[in-house]
């Protein structure tokens, strides 16, 4: 009876361990506050998001130029979190289709990422900065992919990925290696169907774009959402986007 009441408190114990383990809320947007011990510098700003699917990740200046960055695909097993690179810009070319592995833990508002890529062990500690959320909220929370801007269908040969928290969104578009040509971040309001972005991260192609806000309305179906509006330069921009699961 003694041995019977033992392997149920332990199995009681493992199940509450792994319940816990597997409700660790991670989508959303973070920063970084420290890797390794190391404080991340005034002047830098290195922003993750975190959807249902997809991660992605800039570092950038003061003035918004996107230095370096990383994005694609990941899963969440209990505590065991795998990191899937497919998008690279050139500080992160040699970590292009490789798998990073980590523990996490997450207390409140703080993250700790630890584990290896490759022979590099590292601890980051990153700090949420919107509310957390299940993207159970506003129907364009998550990753999407753009089919069409105006009349130009994204080619095959290409990657243009967005994803979208419950406050902030980032881009990146890559050729069929990777490499990332060109991206933006930053924050949004979305009201009603009236999508409020203001961009405050950019890779040089979109510089001129720094700072600028753009107001568009949206139509979504489903997993298919449509957009149109105007960009900085008063030119009307319409896109097509389709939901990645």
């Amino acid at each position: 009876m003694k041995k019977k009441l033992i392997l149920l408190f332990a199995a009681c114990l493992a199940t509450f361990g792994l319940a816990g383990a597997q409700n660790l809320k991670i989508q959303g947007a973070w920063k970084m506050l420290e890797r390794n011990g190391q404080k991340v510098p005034a002047h830098l700003s290195q922003i993750k998001l975190i959807t249902p699917t997809h991660f992605m990740w800039t570092m950038s200046d003061n003035q918004g130029n996107i230095m370096n960055g990383a994005g694609g695909t990941y899963t969440l097993k209990g505590n065991k979190y795998a990191e899937m690179i497919t998008l690279v810009l050139p500080g992160m070319k040699p970590y292009y289709n490789y798998q990073a592995e980590f523990e996490l833990s997450v207390d409140g508002n703080r993250m700790t990422q630890k584990g290896y890529v490759r022979d590099w062990e590292i601890t980051e500690i990153w700090e949420r900065i919107e509310p957390a959320t299940d993207a159970k909220g506003p129907n364009i929370l998550g990753t999407w992919k753009v089919l069409a801007v105006g009349d130009a269908k994204t080619p095959s040969y290409y990657t243009n990925i967005k994803l979208i928290t419950a406050t902030h969104f980032m881009w990146l578009w890559a050729d069929n290696q990777g490499n990332v040509i060109n991206g933006a971040g930053g924050t949004y309001t979305l009201e009603g169907n009236t999508l409020t972005q203001t961009i405050d991260k950019v890779l040089p192609v979109m510089k001129e774009y720094y700072n600028n806000t753009e107001v568009s309305e949206l139509s979504v179906d489903g997993n298919k959402m449509s957009s149109k509006g105007v960009n900085a330069k008063e030119v009307v921009i319409t896109g097509a986007w389709e939901r990645i699961k």
